[in-house]
């Protein structure tokens, strides 16, 4: 009989394709799965986030009340709580109104997307269900080792978008826990199909994602300039804001990069935020996708969304994106901006090898669909299903 999932996810995100967030887009996609095998799901949200957000299509949606999040000093206050054994109640007190949402006697899985301190009360309070904690990020920067272990111990499984961060948890707990299961995002390769043919003219470098400090969006405009300097043709196209979200004021540190490639005039070309729906087209009018990141992402959803569209791509090798793309895509490491330069460089010049590395692109995308995404989550569900070998002694504390 295939499982009823329950997913929670942060209390102000929208479960909405009008989001630019990728936890949002990885729950819909597993929905939509589940769907397809007969499975119900339901979506627990926060009331009043779908206002200009419409709905994804797929899953029971439940609105429930969410307190506030809790400001810097109260989440300090909770850190505290959680460094000497007791429960992040102020946190808690923020995701509360989701019990309503899952009956009493509820014995499926309840998958938790990146908010680790709602574990320990789910597991009191919701005793017959089984816990997945669903991490997306390095989730547990502000816990200790101890508390570390306390979720793991309360939870039946630990899902690791990617080996990268199976390695953080393991940090964090100072040992590799056998409820560590790794499973990779997937790529609608439907969707993110490849143009009929490759767009007329100059080469197109893309960005798309958040311009900020820590997406290196700075090294792709160093690189650009370098190449500008070497007198290659090439267009650059950066599609993005500060924010995931329409109508954001430009920052300082976008306004400096356009500053610096002003030199390109009209070679270069800045997008504000664009829906998920426009960005299949946004691929299909580049020759190279380039993802510069200095931090280390997670996975690099975009990452496997360009190569899907056949786009040869140059990326940072940080975090785990060389697990997304393998030997598909070329790499660079920040911050050498000189190196990016000469990766792009080898693209620009060599059509022959960009017509290569994007069919390679698209093959590796092909191994990372949603259904084998689904197909790895549920093997894993059904093979971590038993009561969690350990638990935590219920506090006094009151957490409802």
């Amino acid at each position: 009989m295939t499982p009823e999932l329950i997913h929670i996810f942060s209390a102000g995100d929208h479960y909405s394709p009008k989001t630019g967030s990728s936890v949002p887009t990885v729950i819909y996609e597993l929905s939509q799965q589940h769907h397809l095998q007969g499975g119900a799901t339901r979506v627990i949200v926060g009331r009043g986030t779908f206002d200009g957000f419409p709905p994804y299509p797929v899953g029971g949606i439940y609105e429930v009340d969410y307190r506030p999040f809790p400001e810097r000093q109260v989440r300090m206050i909770d850190a505290c709580l959680g460094a000497i054994n007791l429960p992040r109640i102020n946190k808690w007190k923020c995701y509360g109104g989701a019990l309503g949402a899952i009956p009493e006697d509820f014995h499926d899985w309840i998958l938790v997307h990146g908010e680790p301190a709602i574990i320990r009360p789910l597991r009191r309070f919701r005793p017959r269900a089984k816990l997945a904690l669903y991490c997306h990020y390095e989730l547990l920067r502000w816990y200790t080792r101890p508390e570390v272990n306390r979720v793991l111990n309360d939870i039946n499984i630990a899902v690791c978008i990617s080996e990268y961060i199976a390695r953080y948890v393991s940090r964090k707990a100072g040992r590799r826990s056998a409820k560590l299961a790794i499973v990779l995002n997937g790529v609608d390769t439907d969707r993110f199909t490849p143009a009929a043919a490759p767009p007329a003219g100059d080469p197109v470098i893309l960005y798309v994602g958040r311009v900020h400090p820590e997406k290196g969006v700075h090294h792709l405009a160093e690189a650009a300039l370098i190449l500008h300097r070497r007198n290659r043709r090439f267009r650059l196209r950066i599609v993005g804001g500060q924010l995931l979200a329409k109508g954001v004021p430009l920052s300082e540190y976008e306004s400096q990069i356009r500053r610096d490639l002003a030199v390109l005039g009209d070679a270069v070309e800045f997008v504000p935020f664009v829906e998920r729906e426009h960005i299949p087209a946004l691929f299909r009018e580049a020759h190279i996708f380039c993802a510069p990141s200095v931090a280390n992402e997670a996975f690099g959803l975009v990452v496997a969304e360009a190569m899907s569209c056949g786009l040869a791509v140059v990326a940072s090798d940080r975090g785990a994106i060389p697990e997304v793309g393998g030997n598909a895509i070329m790499y660079f490491t920040v911050p050498n901006s000189t190196v990016l330069a000469d990766q792009l460089e080898r693209l620009l010049i060599n059509q022959e090898l960009r017509q290569t590395m994007s069919i390679a692109a698209r093959q590796r995308a092909m191994e990372l669909t949603w259904s084998a995404a689904y197909q790895r989550l549920m093997g894993e569900l059904q093979n971590h299903g038993g009561a969690p070998r350990a638990t935590v002694a219920r506090s006094n504390v009151a957490i409802r």
